[in-house]
């Protein structure tokens, strides 16, 4: 600690899945917090930040597959979800505010306190396709910042450079994303995908495989959504993946398996 109380740090960059580091950018006399969502606004991000969480047509992060547009059973079934959401986060948040207070005494603040009184909050999400919500002025949506300006073949190598051109109608793209290995998969959801190939031949499909999947040619790099001739992009839903694909207008097949994937 004292190693890193001597660099006299400006400021302090913290992902909101967990908030030990806020409490350690505090104790060490970090003036400015800035915290960060790698995904949309969650449950209990709103609820600390004091944010209005409408579970009438918010999905909840982890709550059930739906729209804001929810019926009479789904907002019973939304407000639940976001109950226990935040319920067992806000557990965490104690636990962790208890494991500074035997260290720095039984003053230190809760680190959810720390954690709402950030500057500014970063999130990497676009508002143009997040369901609409009410918002603070120090939220700041940051949601494609790192994505690839440059188009199609700039960014790609052989073999890919000539798999792009295969295909009289175009390529359809299949990636489920670092989460999900497709040797994981039922069996029939890979030979779901093997037929459909086989039934769209006018289309050349590109499908990405984790390293132990010996059925399909593994996939080293990923396809630009920006690709000019990318017709489709079947995707896990995860939210780079649909931001870049809405940027480029590609359209989606979606797949969603857990989390944020579902909204």
């Amino acid at each position: 600690m004292e190693q890193l109380r001597a660099e006299h740090f400006d400021a302090y960059f913290g992902e909101q899945i967990n908030l030990c580091g806020n409490g350690l950018a505090h104790a060490l006399g970090i003036k400015s917090h800035f915290w960060v969502s790698s995904c949309p606004v969650g449950d209990h991000m709103a609820w600390v930040l004091g944010m209005p969480q409408p579970s009438s047509y918010i999905p909840s992060l982890v709550g059930i597959d739906t729209t804001n547009k929810m019926s009479y059973l789904e907002r019973l079934q939304n407000i639940y979800s976001t109950f226990l959401y935040v319920y067992f986060v806000e557990k965490s948040v104690e636990e962790t505010t208890e494991v500074f207070r035997r260290k720095y005494g039984a003053d230190f603040p809760n680190v959810g306190e720390i954690a709402a009184d950030s500057d500014m909050i970063f999130v990497s999400t676009d508002e143009f396709i997040e369901f609409p919500r009410p918002t603070l002025p120090n939220v700041v949506h940051i949601g494609g910042l790192g994505f690839r300006e440059k188009l199609g073949n700039d960014v790609l190598n052989e073999p890919y450079l000539s798999e792009m051109e295969k295909g009289e109608k175009g390529v359809v793209y299949f990636s489920l994303g670092t989460l999900v290995n497709t040797t994981s998969l039922p069996e029939f959801a890979m030979t779901a995908v093997v037929e459909t190939v086989k039934q769209t031949p006018d289309y050349h499909f590109i499908v990405a495989v984790d390293k132990y999947d010996q059925k399909l040619v593994r996939l080293e790099e990923t396809i630009p959504a920006k690709h000019p001739r990318l017709r489709a992009f079947i995707t896990h839903g995860g939210y780079n993946s649909v931001m870049e694909a809405s940027r480029a207008a590609v359209p989606l097949i979606a797949i969603p398996f857990l989390f944020d994937q579902t909204r």
